[in-house]
């Protein structure tokens, strides 16, 4: 008797175990799938393939519908755990190697374009990672270029962090200035409204900046970074459009900002292998004070 007690039990347990797997089987299912027409909805992808164990997403070749901004990625995978699938958010962790991000500023506002990412997925980014990643930014004023990015995002309670470093970064000026900045690593936290630079470091064979600061507006940013940097004076006379011939290398401290659509910098510098017009200036120290709008 107690024998087929213990069976019986046991018979119950085995198909509660089994009700409970199909049952969660098929949310899983119904949600990647859901998940998998919210995607398709922004992004052309040549395959995609489901799992449910782990829960999770895979695509190849992925492009968004987009122009600007423009995004693609060799791969992207979307990891759901069992305990999201629960939670009203429903959090993810996404891999994306290789992506390449290009962004136009438009003319007639002087923003960037910005695609509207709610409801692209049904949840949110709590853990992200980028390896290998190319960005191409094009403005009215300049353009940049970041190649080699491999970054860290985390997200928790609409608080974010990001960490991340790039190998070669190269900045450019109306038609004629045109600077490899060499590496860059970059450490952020912060909400969408405003974001803390707690370090910027940009290393390269004649420029070395380090910096921190806030950020606001992302899709017209303005922002106020502390700096202490080294130059060489020819690349920051081209940069400015300064007169005369610049030479030697140059170090100080200031502050770069942007603010209504216009770029500043406030800076003491010093040298003592400053060369104007091939005069050696000796031991030479000053301000700069540069607004976009109106020179200096």
């Amino acid at each position: 008797m107690k024998i087929w007690k213990k069976f019986k039990a046991l018979i119950i347990t085995a198909l509660i175990v089994l009700v409970l797997l199909t049952s969660g089987m098929i949310i899983k299912n119904v949600f990647l799938k859901r998940v998998e027409e919210r995607i398709q909805s922004a992004f052309n992808f040549s395959e995609m393939k489901l799992s449910l164990f782990p829960p999770s997403l895979v695509m190849e070749d992925a492009r968004s519908l987009s122009a600007s901004p423009f995004f693609s990625a060799k791969r992207i995978i979307i990891k759901i755990s069992y305990r999201s699938l629960l939670s009203r958010s429903k959090p993810f962790n996404v891999t994306i190697e290789e992506p390449i991000v290009r962004i136009y500023e438009t003319i007639s506002t002087g923003s960037v374009t910005s695609p509207d990412s709610t409801g692209i997925l049904p949840f949110s980014v709590e853990r992200g990672l980028i390896k290998g990643g190319e960005i191409y930014y094009w403005g009215d004023n300049f353009s940049f270029q970041t190649k080699n990015v491999n970054a860290l995002f985390v997200l928790k309670n609409n608080f974010y962090a990001l960490q991340a470093e790039s190998q070669e970064n190269i900045f450019s000026s109306g038609n004629h200035y045109r600077q490899n900045m060499g590496s860059l690593q970059l450490i952020l936290e912060g909400t969408n409204q405003e974001i803390e630079i707690q370090r910027i470091r940009i290393n390269g064979p004649d420029v070395f900046v380090r910096g921190e600061g806030k950020l606001k507006n992302l899709k017209d940013p303005e922002f106020q970074l502390d700096t202490t940097f080294t130059f060489n004076t020819d690349q920051i006379a081209e940069l400015l459009d300064l007169p005369f011939d610049w030479e030697g290398k140059t170090s100080g401290e200031g502050v770069l900002r942007r603010q209504d659509g216009f770029l500043g910098i406030t800076a003491d510098f010093s040298s003592d292998s400053l060369f104007l017009n091939d005069v050696f200036m000796g031991n030479t120290s000053g301000k700069i004070m540069y607004v976009e709008n109106s020179g200096g």
